[in-house]
């Protein structure tokens, strides 16, 4: 079959979303202003680079002072709790982007399926969405699709757009604003760069904090 009917496991399995909530113990090793910080990043699943600075100002105000020296140094002492659970925040430069605009995530760092458990998850015939999505980006001349041009047949209309809203508001894919215009989201090339590669979309740079 096609490299994408090959890895479903791989998609499936980190297809359920950032985690919603951490443990109190989790969230304990992190002051007010980190736990802030790191609720906004799971909240909006992904935020850019000026998001996640506006975002450290106000997380500041929160606490006894800045969850970090800056962006990269407020992650990277997130980080330090997240390891523990196989998470971690990852950043990437969005392909493409007329600024290099650089866009941050919670990234599950396992491939089983305790990643299930942290959000909602797809069925088959909606996972089968997103995979014709990269599937068309990957072989179109530009890096995006005219969103009209997905077509599962065992969806109807309307469960269609409820399927592309649930995959752009978790940032797996995006839609440009006032446009038809479908694209790969952040989380795609930070979780899932493989598959990505497999259907010809080529990786994006990752930041490790």
């Amino acid at each position: 079959g096609s490299p994408a009917a090959q890895r479903p496991a791989r998609v499936r399995s980190r297809f359920a979303g950032s985690p919603a909530s951490l443990t109190m113990s989790e969230m304990n090793s992190l002051d007010v202003s980190q736990q802030a910080l790191l609720q906004l990043l799971m909240t909006k699943r992904a935020l850019t680079d000026h998001e996640a600075q506006l975002a450290l100002t106000d997380s500041a105000a929160l606490g006894h002072g800045s969850p970090g020296d800056d962006v990269s140094h407020a992650f990277k002492i997130i980080n330090r709790s997240l390891k523990m659970m196989n998470l971690e925040v990852r950043s990437t430069i969005m392909p493409g982007s007329d600024d290099n605009q650089l866009v941050h995530a919670v990234v599950n760092l396992v491939n089983d399926d305790i990643a299930k458990m942290n959000g909602t998850k797809l069925q088959p015939a909606e996972l089968d969405v997103y995979k014709q999505a990269v599937q068309l980006i990957g072989q179109a001349d530009e890096s995006f699709i005219d969103v009209q041009a997905l077509q599962v047949p065992t969806l109807k209309k309307a469960q269609m757009a409820q399927v592309l809203q649930h995959l752009v508001a978790h940032r797996w894919l995006e839609l440009e604003e006032g446009t038809d215009n479908l694209s790969v989201g952040p989380r795609s090339y930070l979780e899932l760069p493989d598959f990505l590669e497999s259907n010809q979309i080529a990786r994006s740079q990752i930041i490790y904090h």
